[in-house]
């Protein structure tokens, strides 16, 4: 019918860095991790709650629940490590960092690989799977892509944990590919750099503490945190940056739709305190969120200014005091605290006079007290 050369062969034609082929045996070990996790508290119920693959873990760890008579599973990837500014912050011009993976539309592309190679098997006689509801560091890992790092994300030989990963379960038994027996050895030097500790030990994240989540919470950002996101807006790649299998990878070039071209890699944060909810919907919606809403971008903008600490943010912070949401109020409050100051104390003064809501009242008081 047609061989995973074949397969791979095809892959590497339409531009998929990764084509990988392991087995639909079911991962029952996935299931036991993460029923492990969410005993001890180290997965967040709003995680459990955004991704549906918590709610039936059993289902997402066999493979034939994707697709009836499975004999083999495809891990698909592309690299995204790419050429840009991670930080154009310059006195009087704050910016933010956004996780690489989302300089460009990688995950749009890689959703129309798929597509393309899986019209490509069918044509060949393939049965393939809609969706493939697995885990897909562990096909990957089962496929020979790479090994799990100490940081949770996987690591591929040649392009290092810079990669996103889809899967496609076919009724074919292509040859497969044996797993990696690499591993980091020694090195801890993502458990280290992490900013809020969420590396609890090697291998085992705290989901509530990962800059990730925090960010893309629905929830206040918890103030013992707040000070550790630096001046991230959404993800977080510091345990990628430091990891020394990602010394050597070379950026690639990506020719794919930006949706944040008129941003930038690292966007000036002050502007996108007045953005329209059409600007953020067409520019930041599919960065990662629980609920792509314009209020969370500007909670995680606010404190990002906060942490930067440059005085000239104060009057875009102060018309935040003024925001219809509680949450954003109570942010801004914190991060004019943050920047300190006698103009600082001042705007707090005025906030907590004119505050009527209990709980941000409190939140001002706190940031007085810090100024």
């Amino acid at each position: 019918m047609i061989s995973s050369a074949e397969v791979k062969k095809y892959g590497a034609k339409i531009g998929l860095d990764i084509v990988g082929v392991t087995s639909t045996e079911p991962f029952p070990e996935y299931v036991k991790i993460v029923q492990n996790r969410i005993k001890n508290g180290l997965i967040p119920i709003e995680s459990q709650e955004a991704e549906d693959i918590f709610k039936r873990l059993n289902f997402h760890s066999e493979p034939e629940k994707s697709l009836p008579r499975a004999k083999s599973v495809l891990s698909l990837g592309m690299r995204y490590l790419v050429k840009g500014n991670a930080d154009d912050t310059k006195p009087g011009v704050p910016c933010g960092r956004i996780g690489r993976h989302y300089w460009r539309d990688f995950y749009g592309e890689l959703w129309r690989k798929k597509a393309r190679l899986a019209n490509f098997l069918k044509r060949k006689g393939v049965q393939c799977s809609k969706e493939a509801y697995l885990p897909y560091k562990l096909v990957a890992q089962k496929a020979g892509v790479g090994f799990y790092g100490k940081n949770c994300v996987l690591q591929s030989k040649d392009y290092g944990s810079w990669i996103i990963l889809v899967s496609i379960v076919t009724d074919v038994n292509f040859e497969v590919d044996s797993p990696s027996s690499e591993n980091c050895g020694s090195c801890v030097a993502c458990i280290k750099t992490c900013p809020t500790q969420a590396i609890v030990t090697p291998y085992i994240l705290n989901i509530g503490r990962c800059v990730n989540h925090l960010l893309a919470s629905t929830k206040p950002i918890p103030i013992e945190l707040r000070h550790l996101i630096g001046n991230r807006i959404n993800s977080c790649d510091r345990c990628q940056e430091v990891c020394p299998h990602n010394q050597s990878v070379a950026p690639v070039e990506r020719k794919f739709p930006n949706p944040r071209m008129k941003w930038g890699t690292s966007p000036a944060l002050i502007p996108l305190l007045d953005i329209s909810e059409e600007e953020f919907k067409r520019s930041f919606a599919d960065l990662d969120w629980y609920k792509p809403e314009l209020k969370f971008l500007k909670r995680n903008v606010i404190l990002a200014l906060g942490n930067i600490g440059d005085p000239l943010s104060l009057l875009a912070l102060n018309k935040m005091l003024r925001n219809q949401e509680d949450m954003i109020r109570a942010h801004a409050a914190w991060a004019i605290g943050k920047i300190g100051g006698l103009e600082a104390k001042q705007l707090l003064h005025d906030a907590f006079r004119k505050e009527k809501d209990a709980d941000v009242k409190k939140e001002i008081n706190n940031a007085l007290s810090n100024a």
